[in-house]
C-alpha cells in the first residue's frame, strides 16, 4: 500500500520533483496520449536501454538527495522521499515486462539478456545503500512515538522490510555474496524464459484430415486454418500457445491428438540446447541459499513471510 500522489507530491523536496527534459525517446518524453497509455506505435527495441539507464540515472541522484540531506531523518524526508523516487525508471520497466511478455523477438530477447542484470545490480544499489538504510532504520525505531496513520504506518513497514529483506543487514561479505547471487539469477531467469518461449513458439501440431477437427467449435479451426496458411502448411495447425491448446484440449474429440498436444507441452525444455533442467536447478540452489543469507531456513519460508500464509 503507498500513500495517494497528491499527499506524495505535497510531501517530497522541491530538489526531488525537478521537471524531465524534452527527448526524443518517447519512453522519456510526456504522454501525450488518451489516458496517458504508453505510445507504443513509437516504441522501438533500442529505446529501452537509454530509457531505463536514464530512470536509474535519476533514481541514484533522487536516492543522493535523501542521503545528502542535514535534517534528522523523518517519515516525511525519507519514506516519502524514497517510495518517489525512480518514477522515470518504474514506467520505462513497466512497457519493458510488458512488451516482453506479450510481443517477445529476439531483439526483445537480447536485450533482456543485457539489462536484467543492470537491473538487478540497481536495485542492490538501493537496498544496500548504508546511507539510506540508516535514515530508514532511523524512522522505524521511533514508529511507536509517530503519530502516523494507517496508510503511513503500513508504508513505513513495508520500506523497512524491503530493506531488510533486500540484505540491507548483512555483513560486507555476505553483501558481496548477496550481489552475486541476485546477477546470476536474473541471468538464469531470463535463459530459463527464453528456453520456455522458444519451445513454445517451435512446436506445431499439423492436423491435415477434417475429421481430426470433431468437437472443435468454427472459431478455433478457422484459427488453426489461418496459423496453417501462415506456415506454408496445408490443413490445420494448432500450437502450445494458450489460446490454441486450452481450447483444444477442451473440445477435440480425437484423444491421440490431445495426447500428442499434452505431452508436446509438458515435456517443453528436456533436451538439446533448451533444456531448462540444469537451469532451473541452478536457481533452486541459489534461491536456497539467498533465503539462509537473510536467515530463513528455505526459500519457501523467505517468499512467504511477506505474504498471507506467513509459513509454509
Amino acid at each position: 500500500m503507498t500513500l495517494p500522489k497528491a499527499l506524495l507530491l505535497a510531501a517530497v523536496p522541491a530538489l526531488l520533483v525537478a521537471a524531465p527534459k524534452p527527448s526524443d525517446n518517447p519512453l522519456l518524453a510526456p504522454w501525450k496520449t488518451p489516458f496517458g497509455v504508453p505510445p507504443f506505435a513509437a516504441i522501438k527495441p533500442e529505446h529501452f536501454l537509454p530509457a531505463l539507464q536514464e530512470g536509474m540515472r535519476q533514481q541514484k541522484a533522487e536516492v543522493a538527495a535523501i542521503t545528502r540531506s542535514k535534517s534528522a531523518p523523518t517519515f516525511r524526508n525519507t519514506i516519502e522521499a524514497f517510495e518517489r523516487t525512480g518514477e522515470t525508471l518504474v514506467r520505462v520497466e513497466r512497457v519493458f515486462t510488458h512488451l516482453t511478455g506479450a510481443e517477445s523477438s529476439e531483439a526483445y530477447q537480447a536485450l533482456e539478456e543485457k539489462v536484467q542484470p543492470m537491473l538487478a545490480a540497481h536495485r542492490d544499489d538501493l537496498a544496500l545503500d548504508e546511507a539510506l538504510f540508516r535514515r530508514v532504520k532511523a524512522v522505524y525505531e521511533q514508529r511507536a512515538s509517530l503519530k502516523l496513520d494507517a496508510e503511513q504506518r503500513t508504508l513505513l513497514e513495508k520500506t523497512y522490510r524491503r530493506f531488510a529483506r533486500g540484505g540491507a543487514s548483512l555483513t560486507p561479505a555476505q553483501k558481496e555474496r548477496f550481489r552475486a547471487i541476485n546477477a546470476e539469477l536474473s541471468s538464469l531467469q531470463v535463459k530459463f524464459g527464453a528456453n520456455l518461449l522458444k519451445d513454445t513458439n517451435a512446436y506445431k501440431l499439423v492436423v491435415e484430415k477434417r475429421e481430426d477437427l470433431a468437437g472443435l467449435p468454427a472459431d478455433q479451426v478457422a484459427s488453426a486454418a489461418e496459423a496453417a496458411a501462415k506456415a506454408g502448411l496445408k490443413g490445420w495447425v494448432f500450437t502450445l500457445k494458450a489460446p490454441s491448446i486450452w481450447p483444444f484440449l477442451q473440445s477435440a474429440q480425437s484423444r491421440e491428438l490431445r495426447r500428442q498436444i499434452l505431452e508436446a507441452y509438458i515435456h517443453r525444455c528436456e533436451a538439446g540446447d533448451t533444456d531448462n533442467r540444469p537451469v532451473f536447478a541452478k536457481i533452486a540452489a541459489l534461491r536456497a541459499e539467498k533465503a539462509q543469507l537473510l536467515g530463513f531456513k528455505t526459500w519457501a519460508h523467505f517468499m512467504l513471510d511477506d505474504n498471507m500464509a506467513k509459513v509454509p
